[in-house]
């Protein structure tokens, strides 16, 4: 880049700033140095425009790094500036990225009825063009999708289509991130023998492949979920064998990942709800049900079960009002997002009823 510059040469320089896109694009965590970056991006968006690279001009602005959680107008002009040249270069590759990428903006800000229309568009196309590996991205996007809103049996079907493509392409991230994913659903279909038996799995190829983490799930949230689990399955030494894990390696949430912190939270005030120590899992309930819907990235899905241990947490020191409060925050929620199965669970607590919970 320097020589390019030094000689004024606009097509090196726009070539040295393409691949330094490509590189930082690439890297698994994308949540470092956005400010820093977004003048190297807005520089190579000006020359691409310049030179009229309209294929790269398309795939620079529908894939706009880790701004996905604080678009304004301007970047969401870009964004549709570019999906209009994908459909005037006919690029169905880059036309169904953006889609899914769409999707994923719905996803991030809690508009879960805005989601399946794009990444349905985009899984038509890919299914037109036939590469297994992006196939497995939309599966993914469609399996978190119909978790995301309590269509836990879909999900599967949809994780399950995933493996079957990762299969033949062997995509060892991905692979991780499958079954991450079916991991998580199990641990929202109360199936937490399930949800470990995939955790274990993960953390098995982090370890073989020396790996640090996931793209989108670090090795914290991975240890909180498996430590959840191990509480609901009334393993107390195992859940806090894993927060040892977490303090012993130091391990941290990613940075401004709602989800992440939210779990760990969970998994903080489940532990110190199993020593009794009351007042500090109140705080860490109240800590994770904060993170929730904070404007960059809401994941207001986890909310319902945050509210339903929350609220056994109040039944067990005898504070019947103040758990009924809770399951009605959380059932309130569930009337807002359509939530089946954890609006069935809060009415049953509400109403006292102790059936068995059906795992999904």
């Amino acid at each position: 880049m320097k020589i390019a510059e030094e000689i004024n040469d606009s097509l090196q320089i726009f070539r040295a700033y393409f691949l330094l896109y490509m590189i930082i694009d690439k890297a698994r965590n994308r949540n470092q140095h956005i400010k820093k970056w977004l003048k190297t991006y807005k520089k190579l968006i000006g020359l691409a425009h310049k030179l009229n690279k309209q294929n790269t001009l398309a795939y620079c602005c529908t894939n706009p790094y880790g701004t996905y959680c604080q678009q304004g107008t301007e970047e969401i002009n870009l964004y549709n500036y570019g999906i209009s040249l994908a459909k005037k270069l006919n690029n169905k590759y880059r036309l169904a990225t953006a889609y899914q990428f769409t999707g994923l903006m719905f996803s991030i800000r809690g508009e879960y009825d805005r989601v399946l229309k794009y990444y349905k568009k985009c899984e038509k196309l890919k299914l037109q063009l036939g590469n297994k590996l992006e196939l497995a991205y939309i599966y993914n996007g469609l399996g978190f999708y119909y978790f995301m809103t309590e269509n836990f049996l879909k999900a599967y079907t949809y994780y399950n289509k995933a493996l079957a493509c990762l299969t033949t392409v062997r995509d060892n991230h991905e692979i991780g991130m499958t079954l991450c994913n079916i991991a998580f659903n199990a641990y929202a279909g109360f199936n937490h023998e399930f949800s470990n038996r995939y955790l274990n799995m993960v953390i098995k190829l982090l370890h073989t492949l020396q790996m640090k983490g996931l793209r989108y799930h670090s090795l914290c949230m991975i240890y909180s979920l498996m430590g959840i689990n191990y509480y609901k399955l009334g393993d107390i030494f195992k859940a806090k064998e894993c927060m040892l894990r977490i303090v012993s390696m130091q391990l941290k949430p990613y940075p401004k990942n709602n989800e992440e912190y939210a779990l760990f939270y969970f998994f903080c005030a489940l532990l110190y709800k199993s020593n009794k120590e009351y007042d500090s899992a109140e705080k860490y309930f109240r800590k994770a049900l904060s993170t929730l819907e904070r404007r960059n990235y809401i994941v207001k899905y986890l909310a319902p079960r945050f509210y339903y241990e929350f609220g056994l947490m109040a039944r067990e020191q005898q504070q019947h009002e103040k758990a009924i409060q809770l399951y009605q925050a959380g059932l309130k929620l569930c009337d807002e997002m359509n939530f089946p199965f954890h609006a069935k669970l809060l009415h049953q607590a509400i109403n006292l009823e102790n059936p068995p919970i059906k795992a999904i």
